[in-house]
């Protein structure tokens, strides 16, 4: 069961390479230039709370790196953490998503294993004009938007019947489901 997390975000072109450009997961602030958090949802619907991140290596190529607490997954230790999955982000020199590499992050959570999407936007390699989710600006570092498309778990709060007939369970986590 994939879940997805959709990050569209701005980096600025003019950030420095902080540490030689070498991310050190025990050190991930002082390693990176940015990072941003989401909460996932396994596939028991237990949250996570996961962050991302990004790392200046050269001009025009970051890296992404996902976290989570050691806690959080088989085997780990609370406080420390964990990493599910790394990538890079390639841009042109006028700002626009050139290359993705790597575009998953799995984790063992206590009691499930969970694999999870990361879309940074449609790159210019894949198709796109590399200009509709993450670019890379002279301007502030920043998350224009981000989502995800896991759901806690829920029970029946209620039925509905819309007016074609049509019987709805809705949850208590939000969602409706027809049945």
């Amino acid at each position: 069961n994939d879940s997805g997390v959709h990050i569209s975000i701005n980096l600025n072109s003019a950030s420095d390479v902080v540490n030689g450009g070498t991310f050190n997961v025990n050190n991930a602030a002082a390693t990176s230039n940015f990072s941003t958090s989401i909460t996932v949802y396994d596939s028991l619907g237990e949250g996570h709370t996961m962050s991302v991140y990004f790392n200046k290596t050269a001009d025009n190529t970051w890296q992404w790196h996902s976290l989570v607490d050691g806690g959080e997954v088989q085997g780990g230790t609370e406080g420390t953490p964990v990493e599910g999955g790394t990538g890079t982000l390639t841009f042109t020199s006028s700002g626009a998503l050139q290359s993705i590499t790597g575009t998953t992050a799995s984790f063992n959570f206590t009691g499930t294993a969970q694999t999870i999407g990361l879309n940074f936007g449609q790159s210019i390699a894949d198709g796109g004009t590399g200009l509709d989710g993450s670019t890379q600006f002279s301007s502030s570092t920043v998350v224009n938007a981000q989502s995800q498309d896991g759901f806690s778990a829920g029970s029946l709060a209620s039925v509905e019947i819309d007016s074609d007939g049509l019987i709805s369970g809705v949850y208590s986590n939000g969602r409706s489901i027809p049945i």
